[in-house]
């Protein structure tokens, strides 16, 4: 596709305009500042009238201050839990206004710290007090990150629109972004091991902690109540105004997140191969440094699409990215030997998924993954197991379990369900290759493996039930040479059974060991082997003997070579589906381990994705 370069008046419009945003990013984000501030103004009120309740109450007892550690009576009691009740249902009610889209529940955030300050108000008045203060700010973080998680779903969303009318794109090519569940799985999103949420609620803990030491200090200092209360009274403006920071700059980092991932989103969802970094008003170093970078030799900020640095880059980072059009070069398409057109690629993904898998290449599995990744963004999907058999069930049929008849006696019933689990959202023809007159054992042990015989826990042979006499053993050692029996033991893992199915699949399918194969001779290309022992630095206990060409997969493991089988699919499978903290890449000297998800390797991805499609 050609098209005219906008000329030189059209970039400075665009320049021009993108500062106005910024501009306007900067006053909104003051604006809600305004807004946390207040929660946070009320929680002050509400916290000193308590303490002067308090004070007041104890000033008028016999013992004074003494009596701090006498317990609650119980309309006080009576109070506090109507208080937090109120406040439950408040937590309920911001849920149910989530509408179609799915967030982290954070009426349970609510509901635990609930529990924890109802049991400890009771010990007496100092921690009745404590529960107090924790109750009006749970208030306060919950009505913040009510408003958070609202301004952050309306950052994408109207960035997307933004960017559609910057692309000269109708909104409706981009529907697939402003879907519910993309959105709410971009708002939602980690970095660093934890969403904002979670950090919100990090903080609100941190800021009870040093309000609890500052009520306990201030019972034992022997001043006079009055001067007692009003040095509470500063001292709990102050911390709260400090932690009042910390939120005010997480929603400005998580907005300046979410915006650019609108904004990368619809630049890739046009197909265009460069984009323009703009630094904010007053940028720091680093970031005016990415501004005035050249190193693509593209023009000033310019780089290719996937090579720019992502943004935030620091915490109240609000630079931002636009698509830009470089002269002489193929701007839209990421492969000019490609066709670039829509339907191109439609029919060159359906052309694809027609033909056998015999006729297959790495790549053309690569192309298919790549293809349904881009559409559903299923690299921000992990561990969300039913959302993916859903995206696979649109191109086959996905889902089964294992029939009762097939399955050996004395099978394990929490490895049955584990596998029967793991079928039910793969392609339904990976569990009917048991219907060949297959059988499936189901075992416990301390190592997961599978293996397609009938062995015990060490691997050894076992004689099935269907042997009553000597003339049964030939019948039976044919069946076995024929690959009629499966065994797999797991140790319980959550992994363990999308994993072993995977080895499973790839020895009833030489097609999908074949391009298991073409991926490792790509990637280890060079690659000299290493001891697993080594790659861990001892703190596995691998023999020595164990050898893999690294490479730089997510798992050092899945370059392992054997004579039968591969560690590919399989790790692909667990990584995608059950994927925890993510697969363990190293292991430094120091003993700090280091984990690494699926979506770091968009080949290793996408190759899964198409096994998925056509394995």
């Amino acid at each position: 596709m050609k098209m005219a370069m906008p000329n030189s008046d059209y970039w400075k419009k665009r320049e021009d305009e993108e500062r106005k945003w910024q501009k306007k990013n900067i006053a909104s984000d003051e604006a809600f500042n305004r807004l946390i501030e207040r929660y946070y103004n009320q929680a002050i009120s509400q916290i000193n009238k308590e303490i002067d309740h308090q004070y007041q109450s104890l000033a008028k007892s016999v013992g004074g201050l003494r009596n701090a550690y006498s317990t609650v009576d119980m309309t006080d009691i009576a109070d506090y839990e109507a208080e937090a009740q109120k406040l439950v249902m408040q937590a309920a009610q911001m849920r149910a206004q989530g509408k179609k889209v799915t967030y982290g529940s954070f009426s349970d955030d609510v509901n635990r710290r609930m529990k924890v300050y109802n049991a400890t108000m009771r010990i007496n008045r100092l921690e009745y007090l404590k529960s107090q203060v924790g109750l009006h700010l749970t208030e306060a973080n919950m009505n913040i990150e009510n408003a958070t998680r609202l301004k952050l779903t309306d950052s994408y969303i109207n960035e997307v629109k933004r960017q559609s009318g910057i692309l000269g794109r109708n909104l409706k090519f981009n529907d697939a972004l402003i879907e519910d569940n993309n959105v709410a799985k971009i708002v939602m999103a980690q970095t660093a091991g934890a969403n904002w949420s979670q950090r919100l609620w990090l903080n609100q803990d941190a800021l009870k902690a040093q309000l609890d030491t500052i009520l306990s200090t201030g019972l034992i200092t022997g001043q006079s109540n009055q001067a007692m209360a009003r040095q509470l009274h500063n001292q709990i403006k102050t911390t709260i105004k400090n932690h009042g920071y910390v939120a005010e700059r997480l929603v400005r980092t998580e907005t300046a997140r979410v915006q650019y991932q609108a904004q990368i989103d619809s630049i890739k969802a046009a197909d265009y191969r460069y984009v323009k970094w703009y630094a904010e008003p007053g940028a720091c170093r680093v970031c005016q440094r990415i501004n005035d970078n050249d190193e693509y030799d593209l023009g000033y900020g310019v780089f290719p699409v996937d090579e720019v640095p992502q943004i935030p880059i620091h915490p109240n980072c609000r630079c931002s990215i636009s698509a830009y059009w470089v002269e002489g070069k193929d701007n839209l398409g990421k492969n000019s030997s490609k066709k670039t057109s829509e339907s191109s690629d439609k029919d060159n993904f359906q052309k694809l998924m027609d033909t056998d898998i015999t006729k297959l290449k790495k790549d053309d599995i690569e192309y298919l993954g790549k293809a349904i990744n881009e559409k559903y963004h299923i690299d921000r999907m992990l561990g969300d197991k039913d959302g993916i058999a859903k995206i696979i069930a649109n191109y086959r049929q996905v889902g089964g379990t294992v029939e009762k008849s097939q399955w050996m006696p004395r099978s394990n019933v929490s490895v049955k369900k584990a596998l029967n689990e793991a079928f039910n959202h793969y392609p339904s023809d990976w569990v009917n290759y048991l219907n060949n007159g297959e059988f499936m054992y189901a075992g416990k042990n301390q190592r997961g493996f599978y293996t397609r015989h009938y062995v015990d826990a060490r691997g050894g042979f076992k004689a099935p039930s269907t042997i009553k006499t000597q003339a049964d053993i030939p019948k039976y050692l044919q069946d076995d040479k024929a690959g009629k029996y499966n065994t797999i033991f797991s140790s319980g893992r959550p992994t363990t059974a999308w994993h072993e199915l995977g080895h499973f699949v790839e020895t009833h399918n030489e097609d999908v060991e074949r391009i298991e194969r073409e991926f490792l001779k790509e990637r280890t290309k060079g690659e000299q082997t290493s001891r697993l022992y080594d790659i861990y630095n001892g703190f596995i206990n691998y023999r020595l003997s164990e050898i893999t060409k690294k490479d730089n997969f997510i798992n050092p493991y899945i370059g392992k070579e054997y004579p039968k089988g591969t560690e590919v699919l399989s790790i692909g499978l667990e990584s995608l589906f059950e994927p925890g903290k993510g697969q363990l890449k190293s292991i430094g000297k120091d003993g700090k381990n280091k984990y690494v998800k699926i979506n770091e390797d968009k080949e290793y991805l996408n190759l899964i994705l198409g096994l998925l499609l056509k394995g």
